[in-house]
């Protein structure tokens, strides 16, 4: 699995990073790579991403 960050952010950026996976959407702080990550659904993630405008 492979995190990058989303799109329009760029790779200097501090933020979250994103991996998708068929049935799951992972996601990290980039500042802490080791650290906890939320696993989201697919419908979850699009959800959420429609909220943030």
């Amino acid at each position: 699995m492979q995190h990058r960050p989303p799109r329009g952010q760029r790779l200097d950026q501090q933020g979250v990073e994103v991996a998708t996976c068929p049935t799951t959407v992972h996601v990290r702080d980039s500042k802490n790579p080791t650290g906890p990550q939320l696993a989201l659904s697919p419908i979850t993630w699009t959800e959420f991403l429609s909220r943030l405008g």
